[in-house]
Order: C-alpha cells, then sequence, then structure tokens
C-alpha cells in the first residue's frame, strides 16, 4: 500500500543537514559578533596595555588591580585568597564583598603576566560584547527565531545601551553572556522540554 504524501518522512541526510547547517550558521554569527566587539572596542586596541575607557578611571584601576592580584597568585601555583591586606590596608578587604571577577580574573591570568592587567580587561570587554552577543542569537535559534530575527536580537542584546554604558569600568555588568543562557535553561524547565534523565540533559545541553 502506498503511503499518503502526508505520511512520507523525509531522508536521514535531510534532517542531519540542518543541525549542520545551523553550526556554520552559529559560527558564522561569531565572526560576526567577534568582528562587532573589536570595531567597538577599536581605540583600546590601539595601545591595550595603556589605554582604558574614559569616564570612569577609578573602577578600571580597580579592576586592573584585582586582575594583577589573581595573576599573582596563579605564578605563585596558588588561589588568590578571597581577604587581603594588600588594598586599603592595614584593616584589608573582603574581595567577596567587592566586584572581584575571581575566574575571568584566573582564566587570564597568562594574559595579565605576560601583558598587564589592562589587556586582560580588554580582552574581557571584547568577549563580553562579542559573548553576550553570540548567547543571544544561540538562544534565539534554540528557541525557533530566523536567522535575521536571532541576529538582530543578538546584535541589540550584545551592542545596547545598556551594555555600552556598563563598559564604563563596569566590567562585571558588561560581561552579560550568562543571562540569555540561564533564561533559556528556566523556560526549557518550565515548558517542560527538560525533565529528569540523561536524555532530557542531553536534550537542555
Amino acid at each position: 500500500m502506498s503511503a499518503s504524501p502526508l505520511t512520507i518522512q523525509a531522508p536521514p541526510e535531510a534532517g542531519a543537514a540542518r543541525p549542520l547547517s545551523d553550526r556554520w550558521v552559529l559560527l558564522l554569527a561569531g565572526v560576526y559578533c567577534l568582528v562587532g566587539a573589536l570595531a567597538v572596542t577599536f581605540w583600546l586596541w590601539r595601545d591595550p596595555a595603556s589605554r582604558i575607557v574614559a569616564g570612569n578611571p577609578y573602577d578600571a584601576d580597580q579592576f586592573a588591580w584585582y586582575f594583577r592580584y589573581d595573576a599573582t597568585a596563579v605564578a605563585h601555583f596558588r588561589l588568590p585568597a578571597l581577604t587581603t591586606d594588600g588594598m586599603n590596608a592595614p584593616q584589608g578587604i573582603s574581595v567577596m564583598w567587592n566586584t572581584f571577577m575571581l575566574l575571568p580574573g584566573i582564566l587570564l591570568a597568562p594574559v595579565t603576566l605576560l601583558a598587564g592587567s589592562q589587556v586582560s580587561l580588554t580582552v574581557l570587554m571584547t568577549a563580553g560584547f562579542a559573548g553576550s552577543a553570540l548567547a543571544m542569537i544561540v538562544v534565539l535559534r534554540r528557541w525557533g527565531a530566523s536567522i535575521p530575527a536571532a541576529a538582530l536580537g543578538g546584535g541589540v542584546y550584545g551592542f545596547s545601551p545598556a551594555l555600552i554604558q556598563s563598559s564604563l569600568g563596569h566590567y562585571d555588568l558588561q560581561f552579560a553572556v550568562l543571562p540569555p543562557l540561564i533564561a533559556d535553561a528556566a523556560l526549557r524547565l518550565a515548558t517542560g522540554r527538560c525533565g529528569p534523565g540523561r536524555r532530557a540533559a542531553a536534550r537542555c545541553g
């Protein structure tokens, strides 16, 4: 008995073509996001070791101190202490009460040791713009948005006035990669797209 046209299924290779195409789309989107981030931070990259965003040098200096503090600890094969009297001596400070950014500081410690903490901050800012835009594109595509719509949404989010303003020394706010991913995970749990078990974890990945 011949199958109805409505029940004919696409060949297996057609189903595999879309994820491959999506990977290329996301790869190209990542390249464009990086180009956009480099364009926004162009004046910093002309001399990344000594240039900072004008308007809030005090917070930028504080972040530079934190990154040097992290890199010094890594250079001595240990994690940074969560309290230090290297600032506000002799009382010292709790770095956990401040915008310490421990993980980025540790990950960028090689850059800090080789080129200086301001270069690390410029790398972080560039990654913040590009990564935030790409994260939103990935989430929008996952929820079925078209490529132009996802690109527009990612650009509006990743290069929004909020992130541009946060780049004035507020590196912790400007690196906004996680909020779209957290919202995506929460919505997938709330709508039942994710459930218990390994298969559900694979679907949410």
